[in-house]
């Protein structure tokens, strides 16, 4: 698979991986990062669950959070069409890792990003997709989301966002084009990140699934 994105498969294994990079604006550009999301067991996390360094290396220096954050912590999200009603916690990094809920129904929300309601920037959310221990995860369907379909997300004060899907993409996770797509200074946008494409017991899903979401009120 090249480094361009395509359109997700939607009979694509739902058994997926996530793997993927988050920089601190409090790290040096020096400082490497890897994060690697694979089936969660208990206690895992990212940074000690299966496989937890499969994923790319990434210079902190090429994506930074933001240092003046905007938004409410999200603390609920809810896609319809793909029955998912999932608790959302906050996460930070250990030992320069991001640290993932180990229970697959739990939503991890980037700490350092934009929150739900900003009017700038990508608000971040992972997850495990399943687990061997706990069954299937809420991002185990967001491969069957298509263009339009609907998801809101509550936040902590109980606010409500109303969001659409702008796009389901895979990239080769190698170059998965980070900067870009989560950005903290561009347009409002929520992203979620996952892993498909081929899978190799030694490396893992060799690519990621990306759903990215826009105000539902964005034309």
């Amino acid at each position: 698979m090249t480094g361009s994105a395509a359109p997700l498969d939607p009979q694509a294994s739902s058994r997926r991986w996530v793997a993927w990079g988050v920089g601190s604006v409090l790290l040096v550009a020096a400082i490497l990062i890897a994060l690697g999301v694979g089936r969660a067991d208990p206690g895992a996390t990212g940074a000690s669950g299966p496989r937890a360094a499969s994923g790319p290396v990434l210079a902190a220096g090429a994506l930074q959070g933001s240092a003046d954050r905007v938004g409410t912590r999200p603390a609920r999200i809810a896609i319809p069409a793909i029955d998912v009603d999932a608790q959302v916690t906050d996460v930070g990094t250990d030992a320069r890792v991001l640290e993932i809920p180990a229970r697959p129904w739990i939503v991890g929300w980037w700490r350092d990003g934009m929150g739900a309601g900003s009017i700038r920037g990508a608000t971040v959310l992972a997850a495990h997709l399943d687990s061997a221990v706990y069954g299937p995860g809420p991002f185990t369907r967001v491969g069957q989301l298509q263009r339009g379909d609907a998801m809101t997300i509550r936040d902590i004060n109980a606010g409500e966002h109303a969001y659409r899907v702008a796009s389901v993409r895979m990239y080769d996770k190698t170059t998965l084009p980070y900067e870009r797509l989560f950005d903290q200074s561009g347009r409002q946008k929520v992203v979620l990140v996952t892993c498909g494409g081929a899978y190799d017991e030694q490396d893992g899903w060799d690519s990621n699934v990306v759903v990215t979401f826009v105000p539902r009120t964005e034309t």
